[in-house]
């Protein structure tokens, strides 16, 4: 299941988008304020990428 959870995020608009973010959240040092960060970033890529999806199948419909 990682595995295709990691082809979400580190594919497409994630490579553009998410991962430079995420390369800078791994320098900081606390582990807690990290793994949250981490959470909240993926969470909001997410949310705009199924927005995304939704738009485009709505307006080729």
């Amino acid at each position: 299941m990682k595995k295709y959870i990691d082809q979400i995020y580190y594919e497409g608009l994630g490579k553009s988008i998410y991962y430079p973010l995420e390369k800078l959240i791994n320098k900081i040092n606390n582990n807690s304020v990290r793994k949250i960060i981490n959470i909240i970033l993926k969470s909001l890529y997410f949310i705009i990428a199924l927005f995304i999806a939704i738009m485009l199948c709505y307006f080729t419909i």
